[in-house]
């Protein structure tokens, strides 16, 4: 028998073919399938490989290819973590168009943030009252004010909106206006207190008709506004603009506007009526930032208040006064106390700023004096008054203050008038064009006009018709006369003001002539006890010294006063009539001869000297009637 190394060789090899085994002692035939059946051939790989088919049809295992971010290493496919939202980089705030994703459909999605921020207000049942605005909750931030508009207001102009600002109110809230203009008619009371706050410069609550009283009444314990346009809407007839009734004794009026109230005598934009001195506690009433402007009477009337605070406030173009703290009250109880106007400015009224007045019976017609004073205590401080065509500034009363103004006056108009017991002018700014008198202090009581800067005015202080006042250290130039002081002042209507000049102290005074006309200080009709002393006269070439003072009373202290400070002023004699006489100027009270050819036979001033032959006084020794 051959051996299997003599048998021929095989072309190829397949499952079918059979090969001898030897199987328990006998020689038997198996196919090769049987053979290799369970047996798992082993490959020869370079590591990191991995196998997978990536060719077409039925074949072997072939090398697949890793790509980044994927890695195949120690036998392990792996691949980065999917993201998370905390894991992105920061992004700024969204934009309309910015995409935030979300689940429509069952399909993921990208909407615009402006698209899914609109919807929000579609939405029915969502709770965001425990949702913080600027660190507060909704819920707490939505109670603070009510709006307008949640109970009825168009705020259109047109519409009235009447009732809804009323059932507002009584929601006990706040009540927010927004930038619109509202139509309230009047009457409109307010019973209870209230807080309205606006749009400053936007907010308008507007008048259409008036039904009699006032446009809007204010009868609640407390009044709050702020940022609000009261339009009285400039009406027919005669009614007040806002009213705030004794009832209310605390209110604050901030960035607010009072326009075209009309009327001959209830034509005010903001009035506080009157109620301090009667039982019960003082009224508190703060007005600041606000407007006044175009009403027919004051734009702002106060009447008797304790503590008033009317601050950074501006009144032009009203018919009477611009800001006006005053109260004429018959029994003499209520008054204007411990107020404060500061900071305001005042233009194209008949008085910028005015507190008190000068009736000491508070009856008509009027008996003028400093009993009864109706304002008490009150500051007029930092304010500006400018083209006012009475005064820019005009007070009366007791224990007053009037401190650094800028005050301007026009042709026929002048800047400060004081009426008033144991007051003060002083440290004010006080100029003039054509105009009357800078600062007009006639029929003061233990009064001090000091540190002022006067120039422009016919007359820059005029402090006759009063007792013990003192006018001390102000600077004057450019006006006609520095000083003018009559014996009894007048209110230019044929009233006196039924005091005489005395005790006037006239001193340290800087006065500087405006030319050859006018003078320094002129006493008129016999001021009695009278003291000019240490003032001191400046003029040109075209000024003399004899303008520095001219002394029409027998009762005077003349003491230290200079002209152009010279040290001594030279006087020798010369003829008067028949005789050698010196003639001195009337404010000096020495002068210095140098040559005297003949014996001098007489001293006289230099005014009086050119008075002789006229009456220069007439001197009232006794009272009576009908001179």
């Amino acid at each position: 028998m051959p051996t299997i190394n003599q048998l021929a060789p095989a072309t190829a090899a397949g499952d079918g073919d059979i090969l001898p085994i030897s199987q328990g002692g006998k020689v038997r035939g198996m196919t090769r399938a049987q053979l290799l059946s369970g047996y798992q051939p082993t490959l020869a790989l370079t590591p990191g490989t991995l196998l997978g088919r990536i060719s077409g049809g039925v074949g072997g295992a072939e090398a697949v290819t890793v790509a980044a971010p994927l890695t195949f290493m120690g036998g392990v496919l792996s691949g980065p973590a999917a993201p998370t939202l905390g894991g992105l980089a920061l992004g700024t705030v969204p934009t309309a168009v910015d995409r935030v994703a979300m689940v429509q459909g069952g399909r993921d999605v990208a909407v615009p943030f402006g698209a899914a921020m609109t919807g929000l207000g579609a939405l029915q049942g969502i709770n965001l009252s425990g949702h913080l605005v600027k660190g507060r909750r909704l819920s707490d931030w939505m109670s603070d004010a009510a709006p307008v508009e949640a109970y009825g207001a168009i705020g259109d102009g047109v519409a009235d909106d009447s009732a809804a600002l009323i059932a507002a109110i009584a929601s006990g809230r706040p009540v927010r206006l927004g930038a619109s203009t509202y139509v309230v008619n009047g009457q409109f009371t307010i019973a209870q207190s209230t807080i309205l706050l606006g749009v400053p410069g936007q907010t308008v609550l507007r008048r259409q008709s008036q039904a009699g009283g006032a446009w809007i009444s204010v009868q609640g314990p407390s009044f709050i506004a702020q940022g609000i346009i009261f339009d009285a809407g400039a009406m027919p007839g005669d009614s007040w603009g806002v009213l705030v009734t004794p009832a209310c004794t605390s209110t604050l009026f901030d960035l607010c506007v009072f326009k075209a109230a009309t009327g001959l005598v209830l034509g005010h934009g903001l009035t506080v009526q009157a109620r301090d001195g009667l039982t019960g506690s003082p009224s508190q009433h703060r007005v600041l930032r606000s407007v006044f402007t175009g009403n027919q009477q004051h734009g702002l009337w106060v009447q008797a208040a304790a503590g008033v605070l009317i601050e950074g406030c501006e009144a032009h173009g009203n018919g009477a006064f611009g800001l006006c703290l005053d109260y004429n009250d018959l029994a003499f109880v209520q008054k204007a106390q411990q107020g404060r106007v500061v900071g305001c400015r005042a233009w194209q009224n008949q008085r910028g700023i005015s507190v008190g007045n000068f009736n000491q019976t508070n009856a008509e017609p009027p008996i003028w004096g400093t009993l009864n004073p109706d304002a008490i205590g009150v500051l007029v401080s930092g304010n500006v008054c400018y083209e006012n065509t009475a005064y820019g500034i005009a007070v009366s009363g007791l224990g007053l203050l009037v401190t650094g103004n800028e005050v301007s006056a026009g042709p026929g108009s002048s800047g400060i008038l004081l009426n008033a017991q144991d007051s003060r002018v002083s440290e004010n700014v006080v100029s003039g064009v054509g105009a009357q008198f800078g600062i007009d202090a006639g029929g003061c009581i233990n009064c001090e006009l000091s540190g002022n800067h006067v120039q422009g005015f016919a007359a820059g202080l005029n402090p006759g018709g009063g007792h013990r006042n003192r006018v001390l250290g102000n600077m004057l130039a450019d006006n006609v006369w520095g000083i003018t002081a009559y014996n009894v002042e007048t209110d230019g209507h044929g009233r006196n003001f039924g005091l005489s000049t005395d005790g006037l102290s006239l001193e340290s005074n800087h006065i500087t002539l405006r030319d050859g006309s006018g003078g320094g200080i002129f006493l008129i009709d016999a001021p009695q006890g009278v003291a000019v002393q240490n003032n001191a006269f400046f003029g040109g070439p075209a000024c003399s010294p004899s303008q520095a003072l001219w002394a029409h009373t027998d009762q005077l202290v003349l003491r230290g006063n200079h002209w152009n400070n010279q040290s001594r002023l030279i006087t020798n004699p010369s003829q008067v009539g028949s005789r050698p006489v010196v003639l001195v100027p009337d404010v000096l009270d020495e002068a210095m001869i140098t040559a005297a050819p003949q014996p001098v036979l007489g001293i006289m001033g230099q005014h009086q000297a050119a008075m002789i032959g006229q009456i220069a006084f007439v001197k009232v020794s006794a009272g009576g009637s009908g001179y």
